[in-house]
């Protein structure tokens, strides 16, 4: 019965329209010990808004079948809707999904996701395409025919700066903990 209801949830969402979108972006971002994913695709409206309707309707039936381990959080960032299904506080990842007019976004930490969807509706939006590196490092190489990569060591390390307290802190009521 559970499947039924996970496939009529899914039933609205083209993996045709996915598997063939020309535009699609990755990005990764660390938060802590945990790097955070975001998928965004451009499709066509319809299918983009299908798609945010099919994964709402995955997450509410997460929500209803988990006992109040998990909800269902919808926040408005200016025009779109970002639902975040929240997972136990102790999970590293909170998956959501959100659609700016025919970009489809999915992402599995809101914070990441918030800020992509703010970045699109924004006209002064800043992005790494912006950043004095990436332009220079750009500069060294051939013009991109399909694909851009991009990894930035030092926000990285900015990133997981600090560590070391979370580890400590994981650890202080951890029985096995060795202690020095």
């Amino acid at each position: 019965e559970r499947w039924a209801e996970i496939r009529e949830a899914l039933e609205p969402i083209s993996g045709e329209a996915l598997a063939n979108a020309e535009e699609f972006v990755f990005a990764q971002r660390m938060v802590g010990m945990f790097n955070q994913q975001l998928f965004a695709l451009r499709l066509s409206e319809e299918d983009a808004a299908d798609c945010e309707d099919g994964m709402t309707e995955v997450f509410e039936l997460a929500e209803k079948w988990s006992d109040g381990k998990v909800s269902v959080e919808e926040t408005e960032v200016d025009d779109a809707t970002v639902t975040t299904l929240r997972l136990p506080k102790e999970a590293p990842f909170q998956p959501g999904v959100a659609r700016v007019g025919d970009v489809i976004l999915f992402c599995t930490g809101p914070e990441l996701l918030r800020d992509s969807v703010e970045q699109l509706q924004s006209d002064s939006g800043v992005s790494k395409f912006d950043d004095p590196r990436f332009k220079e490092a750009m500069e060294h190489l051939p013009e991109a025919e399909d694909v851009v990569t991009f990894f930035d060591a030092k926000q990285m390390w900015k990133s997981m700066a600090d560590i070391g307290d979370v580890i400590r802190e994981k650890g202080r009521n951890e029985e096995k903990a060795e202690r020095g």
